[in-house]
């Protein structure tokens, strides 16, 4: 992954979501809910805000973990 990320120059949405995926199922969770908010949240603004709660608090515990 760091060497297709060096060769490309940049990050893309399938690195990322490959490597979270190889992560512990929490973080693999906590970076789903991250994307979904950032691509629906944000850009779509099609959630509801109980959608957005629930996604804000699985977020809210990966940056506990680090």
């Amino acid at each position: 992954m760091c060497q297709t990320t060096l060769t490309q120059k940049r990050w893309s949405s399938d690195i990322l979501f490959s490597v979270a995926f190889r992560a512990p199922k929490e973080i693999h969770e906590a970076w789903k809910s991250a994307w979904v908010l950032h691509v629906y949240g944000f850009h779509e603004m099609s959630l509801e805000m109980e959608q957005v709660n629930l996604r804000a608090n699985k977020v809210r515990l990966l940056a506990n973990i680090f």
